[in-house]
């Protein structure tokens, strides 16, 4: 079953049509207005939104024979991540951050909304074991899983360009475009430093151990999380646009911006130890995740209509295959090793409703 969210706006507080233009596409992650009544959503973190009736929404399965279910509906969706229990979700012209149950989208709980600091431009989207973090136009902001009420704490204020974000047991790390730094802040608050400094603007980044992976406009680099020092792992002429990425044991795979455009490797020590294309010819490759042995990435598409697919390959050789064809703008895919999870972010430019999670398993 899944979930539908109508939008609503909440008392005050007026749907404002913003898209920040990142390449050919919109900017990453913001925050979407689930709807429901603003001061009960405010005092148990709960919206009005109730599951849908009837079967799934079955997407195209492709080539895979398997079933891709939108779980939420009724919101245009970016970024995600997903944990144990559940699926969260920024929506950048809904102003809001959600969670709902990651199997079927029930129990939707609105975790922060409306077109304040708390949901206003919210982009890049982590977890930890407690808390959701997610960057804005104004501030880092994290709220409790469970939920805060509407009221997420401040970590720490940003500029209008600072995009994505990772955590580990100390700190969140958030790119920065204009200053062109990776900042570094205490998770529980405090002022933010400049951790790594840059010739390029950054986009995406990535923790994995002990190194921060993040691509620039032409590169990708790793910053060692115990002193700030960045290494180039490539670079132009090797590289055009790198945009997101995913860490996969010795290997980083990248998709690049462009139609059409590759998705990459580069070992994760650096180029001269591994580099080269992993998929030639991709329409709009974006949003790219891994599992034990298959790499997975969006295939955005023609953003005129439903043209997006969702490709898979095996890591030991590859042969790209469409697992799921006619998607509404997919934008980011994450996946939890039985099943990959992927953002529709849709294209209606006035009441922002027509994009959806999507669930599809891989087992």
């Amino acid at each position: 079953m899944r979930a539908s969210v109508w939008l609503a706006a909440l008392a005050g507080a007026s749907i404002l049509a913003a898209c920040a233009v990142l390449g050919d596409l919109p900017n990453p992650a913001l925050v979407d207005n689930l709807g429901g009544d603003a001061a009960s959503d405010a005092a148990d973190g709960a919206t009005d939104a109730t599951p849908a009736e009837g079967g799934p929404d079955a997407s195209d399965g492709g080539d895979s024979g398997l079933i891709a279910t939108e779980i939420v509906t009724g919101t245009r969706p970016w970024n995600l991540a997903v944990d144990d229990s559940y699926v969260y979700w920024t929506a950048p012209f809904n102003y809001e951050v959600g969670r709902a149950d990651k199997k079927d989208g029930a129990n939707i709980v609105s975790l922060a909304s409306g077109s304040g600091s708390a949901g206003f431009g919210a982009w890049g989207l982590a977890l930890d074991a407690n808390f959701v973090y997610w960057v804005t136009t104004s501030a880092v902001l994290r709220c409790a899983k469970a939920g805060c009420a509407n009221a997420p704490t401040k970590v720490t204020a940003t500029n209008a360009t600072a995009r994505y974000i990772a955590v580990d047991d100390t700190y969140a790390y958030y790119t920065e475009s204009t200053t062109m730094t990776l900042n570094r802040v205490p998770k529980g608050g405090g002022a933010a430093t400049v951790f790594a400094t840059f010739t390029e603007q950054p986009e995406h980044v990535v923790l994995d151990g002990a190194y921060l992976y993040v691509t620039l406009g032409t590169s990708v680099v790793r910053v060692a999380v115990a002193n700030g020092a960045v290494q180039t792992l490539v670079q132009s002429p090797q590289v055009t646009s790198p945009r997101y990425l995913t860490i996969a044991l010795d290997k980083v795979y990248f998709t690049e911006l462009g139609d059409p455009a590759p998705v990459d490797f580069v070992a994760t020590t650096g180029a001269d130890a591994g580099f080269g294309a992993f998929a030639l010819n991709q329409s709009f490759p974006f949003g790219i995740t891994n599992d034990a042995q298959d790499v997975y990435w969006v295939s955005t598409g023609n953003v005129s209509g439903a043209f997006g697919k969702i490709m898979r390959c095996a890591k030991a050789s590859c042969t790209p295959t469409p697992i799921a064809t006619a998607q509404n703008v997919p934008k980011m895919i994450v996946n939890d090793g039985a099943a990959v999870y992927w953002t529709n972010n849709g294209r209606n430019s006035t009441t922002y409703d027509d994009g959806a999670i999507v669930r599809m398993p891989t087992k």
